[in-house]
């Protein structure tokens, strides 16, 4: 029996979907249950309760060979002003559950291991120690920018066709899709060869810059786009003004800087990395049906 923590998220409904289409017997773990499907609801034993509390997480472990470990993304208007502090809660909690057990576990991490930025990938480097104080086999997915993030930019893209984040634009970094991530989290869930610990660095197809990336996305919109680099500050206003609090705008800020794109040279990639989805098939598929939809392509461009 599988585990899976975020059955509603990102990576968690892919790698969900996936298990149950291979006929594995699944259980999941959500504060949200009533978001669950019908399908998950009726296919899946339910475990309701929050990720940070170890006596879920023991309820839900419990009888499991496989967890998928996920820690719930920050949403605007949480309490928890400090990144390290908000990752730390859940890390301490699966510490607590893990302890002892034969459990294997496959966790959703941040790339750039070993680079201090006082935000994001440190606190995930930190979350990394503590599941590994635990002594349990892990697999952790250090995974790349998601090109998901992207669709955070809709509205800008529709006018005045820009993205803007605070990270230069000429220097590539790994893009990777959320579905690729939980396909290599999938493929550590079932194979059922490794006991020990280590992780998989989760890079997509190639390194894209944000210059790059602009002129992809101009292809598939079909409408010029630019990349405009803002002032570190410009984007923590933005991230408070939509509800984040200022820790965790100033944490995420930090992940784009140039030191912090530059940081992910510390994993090359290597063939087992790479996954397949590039930057133009992923917008083609998921970005510009959203654009469509959201009726955004219609708007005048103002550049």
């Amino acid at each position: 029996m599988i585990t899976v923590t975020t059955p509603n998220g990102r990576v968690g409904t892919h790698v969900l979907r996936s298990l149950l289409e291979r006929g594995e017997t699944v259980r999941v773990i959500s504060h949200s249950s009533d978001r669950l499907s019908p399908t998950v609801r009726e296919k899946c034993d339910v475990v309701v309760g929050s990720l940070d509390d170890a006596a879920t997480l023991r309820r839900g472990f419990d009888g499991a060979e496989t967890v998928f470990w996920c820690i719930p993304q920050s949403r605007p208007g949480n309490s928890w002003d400090d990144a390290h502090e908000y990752h730390d809660r859940f890390a301490r909690a699966a510490l607590a559950a893990l302890t002892g057990s034969d459990t294997r576990v496959v966790a959703a991490s941040a790339g750039r291991h070993g680079y201090d930025d006082q935000g994001i990938v440190s606190a995930f480097a930190s979350v990394e120690d503590t599941i590994n104080m635990s002594g349990v086999a892990v697999r952790h997915l250090r995974s790349a920018f998601f090109m998901e993030n992207l669709l955070e930019s809709i509205p800008t893209l529709a006018s005045p066709g820009a993205v803007f984040l605070n990270g230069p634009g000429d220097i590539p970094l790994p893009m990777v899709c959320i579905s690729d991530v939980a396909a290599k989290a999938v493929d550590c869930i079932t194979d059922r060869s490794w006991r020990d610990q280590g992780h998989v660095a989760v890079h997509g197809p190639a390194h894209v810059s944000f210059d790059e990336m602009a002129v992809v996305l101009s292809e598939i919109l079909e409408k010029p786009i630019k990349y405009v680099k803002v002032p570190d500050q410009a984007l923590i206003d933005n991230l408070e003004r939509v509800g984040f609090p200022n820790g965790f705008a100033r944490a995420y800020a930090r992940l784009l800087t140039k030191d912090a794109l530059e940081a992910y040279a510390i994993e090359p990639r290597t063939l087992e990395t790479t996954t397949p989805t590039t930057l133009s098939e992923w917008a083609r598929s998921t970005l510009l049906p959203v654009f469509n939809a959201s009726g955004q392509s219609g708007q005048e461009n103002r550049v």
